[in-house]
């Protein structure tokens, strides 16, 4: 199921406590997205115990995309690799919280209708 199916929202573009992750660095985000999270249901709607490998796996791409799209990370400048890591992947969990939260309130709102 990809992000255009009717059950999953957009996912988002901003989200509260993010500081790193700027995913218009990434050329084109959805599919971008799509490729790293190419079903969104099972992590939107399933066991929330994945997001953690989730957010490893995302901050991993998002890293070597800033080096292959030659992008500015706080590594670049005075954080380590781990500390830019470790910001990027909680900057991951949040994108995913906030895209979950999303796809709760618009699955209530339609059990509304």
């Amino acid at each position: 199921m990809n992000s255009d199916h009717p059950d999953i929202p957009h996912w988002p573009a901003s989200w509260p406590g993010n500081t790193i992750v700027d995913l218009d660095n990434l050329g084109d985000p959805g599919f971008w997205i799509e490729q790293h999270i190419p079903d969104p249901a099972h992590i939107l709607f399933g066991d929330q115990q994945s997001d953690e490998d989730l957010a490893d796996e995302l901050a991993d791409a998002y890293i070597r995309a800033a080096s292959d799209l030659s992008f500015p990370l706080l590594s670049n400048f005075d954080a380590t690799g781990e500390e830019t890591f470790k910001m990027v992947k909680e900057d991951f969990l949040g994108f995913i919280r906030e895209w979950r939260k999303r796809a709760a309130a618009k699955k209530e709102k339609e059990g509304e209708s």
